[in-house]
């Protein structure tokens, strides 16, 4: 436990970008962390450090969920991670548009619902198609649609066939 307050506080709640081998060094005990330390210890932590400084926050998390290979996060991308990382997507700055791309792909390798991957899916369509506001640079548009393709390399979309993902996606 306190291991987990200590990496919450210095590497997710940080004021400044976290150094770069300290945050892949540090990510290997998530493999043990379990459903109920991630969601009451690390997940507040994340959702506020996402709302306060994305910049910061973004690349630290997407290294957090190629981590976390024990926790299905399918209930927390479709509640909460799913419409924040995806507004970043709108970002001017491309590194957090790449960054916030880079971790939908992570967080869709750790789900395991069909359901939230297809949500997550149609969240970027939606986006895509001006859901959120014009997207104003070709370069957001092209993040977007990486951030799609990223998802479509899901395990979960494994399962489907391309004419039912197909489907799923036009409706």
């Amino acid at each position: 436990s306190f291991v987990l307050d200590q990496y919450s506080n210095n590497l997710i709640g940080s004021r400044t970008r976290p150094i770069d081998w300290l945050v892949k060094c540090s990510n290997y005990w998530l493999s043990y962390l379990n459903r109920d330390e991630f969601s009451t210890k690390l997940m507040p932590e994340i959702k506020r450090a996402l709302l306060r400084s994305p910049e910061i926050v973004l690349e630290p998390l997407a290294s957090i969920f190629d981590s976390l290979n024990s926790i299905d996060l399918s209930q927390y991308a479709q509640e909460d991670l799913c419409k924040t990382l995806c507004s970043q997507l709108l970002s001017k700055d491309e590194y957090i548009q790449n960054e916030s791309a880079k971790c939908l792909k992570y967080l869709s390798k750790q789900c395991s619902s069909v359901e939230c991957t297809q949500f997550m899916l149609k969240h970027l369509f939606y986006i895509l198609n001006g859901g959120e506001g014009k997207l104003a640079t070709s370069n957001q548009k092209c993040t977007v649609l990486n951030a799609i393709g990223f998802l479509t390399t899901s395990n979960s979309l494994q399962q489907l066939t391309n004419h039912d993902l197909l489907i799923q996606v036009v409706q």
